[in-house]
């Protein structure tokens, strides 16, 4: 039986001041812990708006997390920095000591130069073997050239990949996690190559998407499309077409009273209420 691990991109709830809110962050935590089958938290993804949190707030959240989490492993998200030295600077911060899992981004350029990205990630992956490394893809590459860093490192263990994936010595030698809400429910295909998803949609409706689909794509069963999974596909439409995922998320939250809806990205306002309501009564019919 298939199991998919489950992972949460951890969201920073904030106050009307724009300062982190640390009791509602302790909420979150413990509402997270409380989920079953939850394998990680993924820690300044965009989801947490990271580009606005300084290295002391990012040091007092990893402290909050490790003072209330008590089950799930922590995954370290390092944003836009490629380059071996600026990683290595950046992995031997004292403030990330005890957190062993890695996403680090594959570089946004041509896949000419594909030796001395392999040379890169191999001298990454070699000067910190106590850690555990998966790569955020963001474009289609070669295979060839995961499979030749792969053969070297043992420490690298999976990439963050949104395409389908059809080269089977890659799905054997590589773990394949899916980070898109879109391609994650919309494409069913998609399942068969893959060992998790990464999703905030767990943050607000859990058992649904556990029950109504992960149990499903475990057991290699058909998911039911029935009125409520059509509302789910309803509110992932309006999440990512039609307001910001992450104001959406977090509305929902401010809804069960985990945390506010207050967010530092450039659109950070709820101007069309209308839809923010109209998630609301989705996620009641979906929820109940």
């Amino acid at each position: 039986m298939k199991k998919l691990k489950l992972f949460i991109p951890l969201i920073t709830p904030f106050d009307n001041n724009n300062n982190i809110d640390f009791f509602s962050l302790e909420k979150l935590i413990l509402y997270i812990n409380n989920l079953k089958y939850i394998n990680y938290i993924i820690l300044f993804s965009n989801f947490s708006e990271y580009s606005f949190i300084s290295n002391n707030e990012k040091i007092d959240i990893i402290n909050c997390i490790k003072n209330n989490n008590k089950n799930i492993k922590i995954i370290l998200k390092i944003n836009n920095i490629y380059n071996y030295k600026d990683i290595e600077e950046q992995l031997s911060q004292n403030i990330y000591n005890n957190i062993n899992y890695i996403i680090i981004d594959y570089p946004n350029i041509n896949n000419i130069y594909k030796e001395e990205i392999i040379n890169n990630f191999n001298k990454i992956f070699n000067k910190f073997k106590y850690l555990f490394f998966i790569i955020n893809i963001k474009k289609k590459i070669n295979d060839d050239i995961l499979l030749k860093i792969k053969n070297k490192n043992n420490n690298f263990i999976g990439i963050i990949n949104n395409n389908l994936i059809k080269n089977y010595e890659l799905i054997n030698k590589i773990k394949i996690f899916i980070n898109n809400d879109i391609e994650l429910f919309l494409n069913n295909k998609i399942f068969n190559n893959i060992d998790g998803i990464i999703s905030p949609l767990l943050n607000i409706i859990f058992n649904f998407i556990y029950n109504k689909i992960i149990i499903k794509i475990n057991n290699n069963q058909y998911i039911e499309y029935d009125e409520k999974y059509y509302k789910f596909i309803e509110l992932i439409n309006i999440l990512y077409n039609k307001i910001n995922p992450i104001s959406g998320v977090k509305y929902l939250l401010n809804y069960i009273k985990i945390c506010k809806f207050f967010i530092k990205l450039p659109c950070n306002k709820i101007d069309n209420i209308k839809l923010y309501n109209k998630i609301v009564n989705i996620f009641n019919i979906i929820y109940n």
